[in-house]
């Protein structure tokens, strides 16, 4: 039987999904996240194209030009898939009074971030 807390190490990332996401980010050249060969760290990289029978991929763990090297990954040593990133916009809400000047606001900021108060923010993604 198998435990819930073993159950990640049996469960398998959809191949489906994970090319379907490939070909779209080479499309509109966007990154692809996920955690390959057992390591805990979320990997980054701008896929180029497939191999074998779409066995795996290739491409720049960084953006073409800046220092990045080629790499290429087998999609059945994918441990996680991520996909291609979500692009967010952070609104962080203030309450101020009077006429607060751009200078009044960093302060506020740097003093909330200082403080053990909680932050309240919103999260919206880009384009909607």
């Amino acid at each position: 039987m198998v435990s819930a807390n073993n159950l990640k190490q049996y469960a398998r990332p959809d191949v489906s999904q994970m090319t379907l996401d490939i070909i779209d980010a080479i499309k509109t050249n966007q990154t692809v996240q996920f955690m390959y060969g057992g390591k805990d760290t979320i990997r980054e990289m701008l896929p180029k194209e497939f191999f074998g029978d779409f066995d795996g991929f290739g491409g720049w763990t960084a953006p073409e030009g800046d220092g990045g090297e080629w790499r290429k990954f087998r999609l059945n040593k994918i441990d996680e898939w991520l996909g291609i990133p979500i692009q967010y916009k952070v609104y962080v809400e203030l309450n101020m009074s009077g006429y607060p000047i751009d200078d009044d606001v960093s302060d506020k900021l740097h003093e909330l971030l200082d403080s053990t108060e909680p932050v309240v923010y919103r999260l919206k993604p880009k384009g909607l």
